[in-house]
């Protein structure tokens, strides 16, 4: 693999390519094409409905097009229209079925978030749109 920083640029082995956006700059993904997109961390974009409209643009090469994305899930606007599109499939899962972390950190992290709302969102992965029992709804 060769990481070429000024060109947001990573080559694989093979000759495959792999570019580097940022949310941050929705203008800098007018006019690329690409195959596949992996949207990480989509509900903390500050600039999400732009960035993700001008992505989905460029999403126009090959025979099945189509975006990837990995966030935890908070009820921004973005993400319930990616969730509301067609052909848009859900998975989920907890912070502990993630086999690659400590038991240590996880440990930590149950210890002071598990049975709360931000551990619901952080450590389930459940969307949480409104607070029960709120006199006044998100909407």
């Amino acid at each position: 693999m060769r990481w070429e920083p000024s060109r947001r640029r990573l080559t694989f082995a093979s000759g495959a390519q792999a570019f580097v956006y940022s949310a941050a700059n929705p203008e800098g993904l007018r006019g690329p094409e690409h195959h596949i997109a992996w949207c990480d961390e989509l509900a903390k974009w500050r600039r999400g409905q732009a960035a993700w409209d001008n992505l989905r643009l460029g999403l126009r090469l090959g025979a099945r097009p189509r975006a990837l994305v990995t966030t935890t899930p908070r009820p921004v606007a973005v993400l319930k229209h990616v969730l509301a599109l067609d052909g848009t499939v859900l998975t989920g899962g907890a912070t502990r079925d993630n086999p690659h972390l400590s038991g240590d950190f996880i440990d930590a992290v149950e210890a002071v978030h598990k049975g709360t709302r931000f551990g619901r969102q952080e450590l389930e992965g459940a969307l949480l749109d409104d607070v029960e029992g709120t006199l006044w709804p998100r909407s």
